[in-house]
């Protein structure tokens, strides 16, 4: 890893822990979101560049990245009708950058991301905030899994090729 990434990881960690931003919702610490619809950029209209991939929709914002420049993933996650609750815990997963960029998706606590969950929409979805790579052409694989949804999607992310990919 490069030490422009390492730095770019350092603040962003603590730009996130200086927001307080947690994968969890709900009060007194609990993971649970019910029923209550969370507004945020995550739920404006999916562009033409995601890639859906069973109940996974995921795509990046900016699409295409300069170099250090930080970008949000998006992971929408389609729930069937009638969830009236989705627990955080209940995603797991990894982004993982070909410049050995890592970080754990989903989870109880996760600092790296924000979750919100709408019973009205059946989805919830969670924003991954990513420190800028040093260079274009990262590609960044997301893996991730949903335990109610028996399921679990990988999905490769290009940067520098205007491109996103879908792996097999």
């Amino acid at each position: 890893m490069t030490v422009w990434r390492r730095i770019a990881n350092w603040a962003l960690l603590i730009g996130l822990v200086g927001s307080s931003i947690a994968c969890s919702g709900g009060s007194a610490g609990g993971s649970a979101l019910t029923g209550q619809s969370v507004a945020f950029a995550g739920d404006a209209s999916v562009p033409k560049s995601a890639v859906s991939k069973g109940s996974f929709t995921v795509w990046a914002e900016p699409e295409n990245p300069l170099p250090l420049e930080p970008y949000v993933i998006y992971t929408k996650i389609k729930l069937p009708a009638g969830t009236t609750a989705y627990e955080m815990e209940d995603l797991t997963g990894s982004l993982k950058g070909t410049d050995g960029f890592g970080i754990p998706l989903g989870g109880r606590r996760n600092l790296f991301c924000k979750f919100t969950f709408s019973a009205k929409k059946s989805s919830a979805t969670m924003t991954t905030n990513v420190p800028g790579a040093k260079s274009s052409g990262i590609r960044d694989t997301i893996i991730i899994a949903s335990k109610m949804l028996d399921e679990e999607q990988q999905i490769e992310l290009v940067f520098g090729d205007s491109s996103i990919q879908q792996m097999p």
